[in-house]
């Protein structure tokens, strides 16, 4: 974070946080359950609950890994900046370039000091006020370098909302945790989230069923379940459906070949009488080799299921339909309204799509999201990072999104 913090960078990141105090964009969430979910990175060894009707996105920014999660009504943001920390790296240093080019001009400093989190992570403590489009905010930054990894951990909340946000907001942020060193993967990331459920005084535990999937949707289930995935495919996901509770941990181990280790983790199933976790590996730097895969889930010494996967070279038709690729500008929608100043989709011959969009009167703010495409027929689906899925009329060379609440959005193909 520290070598790679630039002007325009962070101000496209510092303008996407702050956005959702000045705009209502349309989400799609999951039940109004607010049951606690473990997101989980063992990449950068942390761990922390994020409730499981807030939203939740992550992405790459360079090199760091980020996770952003929105309250149901968008008053209430946490975010979490992890990345590899550059030796001569200090804990003053990073706060200084923290707000130098990530808060806003004529924001006030109410303050750093020394502060040693909940969980026992010694690091800083910083807390900022200032006004945005005409909405007092109120920031709180954790600052904390360990084991050659840096992490950011902020949360922001609208000043007039602090007493109705900040004891679920200070419930999140309380429970940033760091692995031990054993329990942190290698060069690739992988986790273990969405365990749900209640309590039981005995259970046998029993692990039902496993799928492989590139894309979640936001309760944690598999999207285009499959065993052949790309080189390019950002992650790829193991869920897990179990029954009851053990004492014992469960080690995953995910392999390239049936020799080499790539990452192993442990985990616990120590509460509840079921429910659903996903472990997850991601893509290294330089895509996935292409070859046979396994997962492999232990209990002690015993394997007691194992999966085979094959990462394939990208399919540059992507389904056999590369004559779909191209830019789409949104064309008008059936309501009459004329909210943006552009929007549009980006579907690419290798089968990954982006979509982007400025509304009126926002400043520099960008909004949209990234993710994967396929196409069945007249029928266009597109599978967003975030586990959102839409699906798009394919007409011509117009693509035809109809919202929940009938609104058609027609784009055009402009290139």
């Amino acid at each position: 974070m520290y070598q790679k913090l630039k002007p325009n960078t962070t101000h496209a990141m510092k303008t996407k946080l702050l956005s959702i105090l000045s705009f209502c964009l349309v989400l799609l969430l999951i039940s109004s359950s607010a049951l606690a979910q473990l997101q989980r990175d063992s990449r950068y060894g942390f761990t922390i609950n994020i409730p499981s009707n807030w939203s939740k996105n992550s992405y790459m920014d360079g090199t760091d890994k980020v996770y952003d999660y929105y309250s149901p009504d968008e008053n209430a943001a946490v975010q979490i900046r992890a990345f590899d920390a550059p030796a001569g790296l200090t804990l003053d240093l990073l706060v200084s370039v923290y707000e130098q080019q990530m808060l806003p001009a004529g924001a006030i400093h109410d303050g750093v000091k020394n502060h040693v989190s909940r969980t026992g992570i010694h690091g800083k403590q910083g807390t900022y006020r200032f006004n945005y489009n005409g909405t007092q905010v109120g920031m709180g930054v954790f600052f904390a370098i360990k084991n050659g990894n840096g992490y950011v951990v902020s949360a922001m909340i609208p000043t007039s909302m602090l007493q109705q946000k900040s004891l679920e907001v200070k419930s999140i942020t309380q429970s940033f945790s760091l692995m031990s060193s054993s329990n942190s993967g290698g060069s690739t990331g992988g986790g273990l989230s969405g365990l749900t459920g209640g309590t039981s005084a005995k259970s046998n535990f029993r692990v039902t069923k496993i799928t492989l999937c590139d894309q979640l949707d936001y309760n944690n289930r598999a999207v285009n379940p499959s065993t052949v995935f790309g080189t390019r495919t950002p992650e790829i996901h193991a869920v897990v459906e179990y029954e009851g509770y053990t004492s014992k941990s469960i080690v995953v181990k995910w392999l390239y070949g049936r020799d080499r280790v790539i990452t192993e983790d442990s985990y616990t199933f120590s509460k509840g009488q079921g429910g659903v976790g996903v472990v997850s590996l991601s893509k290294p730097n330089n895509d996935w080799p292409v070859g046979e895969y396994w997962v492999e889930f232990y209990e002690g010494p015993r394997v007691f299921k194992e999966l085979r996967f094959n990462v394939k070279q990208q399919n540059t038709s992507a389904g056999g339909s590369g004559s779909l690729a191209g830019k789409y500008r949104l064309l008008n929608r059936s309501d009459g309204q004329d909210l943006v100043n552009f929007h549009y989709i980006f579907i690419r011959d290798d089968g990954f799509m982006d979509e982007k969009y400025q509304p009126k009167d926002s400043g520099n703010y960008v909004g949209g999201g990234k993710g994967r495409w396929t196409r069945s027929g007249n029928t266009l689906t597109l599978n967003f990072d975030d586990g959102t899925v839409q699906q798009l009329k394919i007409s011509g060379d117009k693509i035809i999104r109809t919202t929940y609440d009938g609104v058609v959005f027609t784009f055009i193909k402009s290139d």
